[in-house]
């Protein structure tokens, strides 16, 4: 059973995409972690499913503030991007499976550069480090977006910044 519709299942892959994240941390989005006004996605330490041990702070697009937008008339427990049904354990988070059936299904919409790849949610990560390393955005700006540890620990110790702004761009 299909528990996206295809308006639903486009919105949250083209957040993905928008956003660089992990489809974890979108599964378990809530708009809760939004800020509209100052169009920032916090995605806290001990969130669910968001390997990572820091808050990390993601900036919005105006295309992303209007998915989120779009969202709000789906709301289930503050969840953005939600299951039409429960799962067992009566939680209404997307699996992780439905997003790679729907991939798996639109295969054909996307082009690899590895010939007969299926498309992957990671995947998408992957193709925005490659932009952002060819259009010469500084590394450390697209690693903070991609949820990465920069640094050894001292460095990681010392250096907290966000650059929040930086990376909007």
């Amino acid at each position: 059973q299909d528990k996206l519709s295809p308006k639903y299942s486009g919105r949250f892959i083209l957040f993905l995409i928008l956003n660089a994240a992990r489809s974890g941390a979108i599964r378990n989005l809530t708009f809760s972690e939004i800020d509209f006004n100052r169009q920032i996605w916090t995605m806290k330490a001990d969130s669910a499913e968001r390997k990572t041990n820091v808050d990390r702070f993601y900036p919005l697009s105006t295309q992303s503030i209007e998915l989120l937008t779009q969202q709000k008339e789906q709301v289930i427990n503050d969840l953005v991007f939600t299951s039409s049904k429960p799962n067992k354990s009566g939680s209404y988070v997307l699996s992780d499976m439905t997003l790679t059936n729907k991939l798996r299904k639109n295969a054909q919409s996307f082009e690899s550069d590895i010939i007969g790849r299926t498309p992957t949610a990671h995947g998408f990560r992957t193709t925005f480090k490659g932009w952002a390393t060819a259009h010469g955005y500084d590394d450390k700006w697209s690693e903070i977006q991609l949820a990465h540890d920069v640094g050894n620990a001292v460095q990681q110790a010392y250096d907290r910044e966000q650059l929040i702004e930086q990376r909007r761009k």
